[in-house]
């Protein structure tokens, strides 16, 4: 590490820096020198080094006022003391303020060496902990975000919509702000992965999830519920509102529609949403709104005759849709 080391020697008196400075150089450290505390302030906060050789009495400042300074700066630097003037309790305040160690003049520059060396290891160790340590966070966090999520979509899986909707009952039920629930079935999903492979089911899946996360309030809760069942979980939303957010969902449809360079290609979704604000629980409303979307989904299946994709030729998928020219427009459209 000496060669990657740089040192920084501060004293007032200059023969003794020069002397240090040349023995360290000697061994591979890149070393420069400072005879004041000011001038070692500014080295400190222009320059990174690893180890700083202070004496604990200077001319202007203290040896641990610059280790105060020191410790704000964003870098981790190693402070070793020396003195001609040694005490117990100078000793003591150095070392809890995080001095490596405290030598007393005059000491055996072979000591010093030894010391700078187990420093320096000692800060090498610290900075890799924390680097651990940050690493560790990191993929916790991925990890957490995993299990919240939806591998597919990316949105909120079941396990976290239901997480969500504990706190939110809890929620409601202490400020009495109503919650809506709306349901949304993609209804021929199945058909999709029938005739044209679950490929093509997939990209419908995420097609749909894009669709309504960009249609939905951003304080609005999107949950991928099932295979092709989603949720929307709209706080502080009644009956009325919860009407306008259907409504923007379906005109997001026809936008998908009209942006389909295939028009033989439909998205059939069946739609049901219910409200807590008639004293209903957010479980109640949750279970009337599945059963309102399967009866719109009944509805469009008789009107649909079996909810397919028609398509000219199905051994031709055709082109996709241009979302991105949808979701434009669904985006623009406001909650009132």
């Amino acid at each position: 590490m000496s060669e990657e080391a740089r040192l920084l020697v501060v004293d007032d008196e200059k023969d003794m820096c020069e002397t240090l400075a040349y023995f360290f150089r000697g061994k591979g450290y890149r070393t420069e020198i400072a005879t004041t505390g000011c001038q070692a302030s500014e080295r400190l906060r222009s320059d990174v080094y690893d180890l700083v050789i202070a004496d604990i009495r200077l001319p202007d400042k203290s040896g641990i006022e610059l280790l105060d300074f020191a410790g704000e700066t964003a870098h981790d630097t190693a402070f070793i003391f020396m003195t001609a003037f040694a005490s117990l309790e100078t000793a003591v305040r150095a070392l809890n303020k995080g001095a490596f160690c405290y030598l007393t003049k005059p000491f055996d520059l072979r000591e010093l060496a030894a010391a700078v060396e187990k420093a320096l290891e000692n800060q090498r160790l610290v900075q890799e902990n924390r680097r651990l340590l940050a690493e560790l966070r990191r993929k916790n966090e991925e990890l957490e975000k995993l299990s919240i999520t939806d591998g597919l979509t990316g949105l909120h899986n079941r396990r976290h919509l239901e997480e969500i909707l504990a706190t939110e009952e809890a929620r409601s039920q202490r400020y009495g702000h109503p919650v809506t629930v709306v349901m949304v079935d993609i209804n021929n999903l199945k058909y999709i992965n029938d005739h044209f492979g679950h490929a093509e089911g997939d990209m419908t899946i995420t097609e749909t999830a894009m669709l309504l996360r960009n249609t939905c309030r951003a304080s609005d809760v999107v949950a991928r519920y099932g295979g092709d069942e989603f949720v929307v979980l709209s706080s502080e939303t009644a009956e009325e509102g919860a009407s306008c957010l259907v409504d923007r969902i379906r005109e997001a449809e026809r936008q998908w529609h009209l942006s389909s360079t295939d028009s033989n290609l439909t998205l059939d979704l069946a739609i049901g949403y219910a409200s807590t604000e008639n004293g209903a629980t957010l479980l109640e409303a949750l279970r009337r709104a599945d059963a309102n979307m399967y009866e719109d989904k009944d509805r469009h299946c008789l009107r649909s005759r079996g909810c397919s994709w028609a398509r000219s030729n199905s051994g031709d998928r055709g082109k996709r849709p241009a979302m991105d020219a949808h979701f434009q427009g669904a985006s623009s459209l406001r909650h009132t």
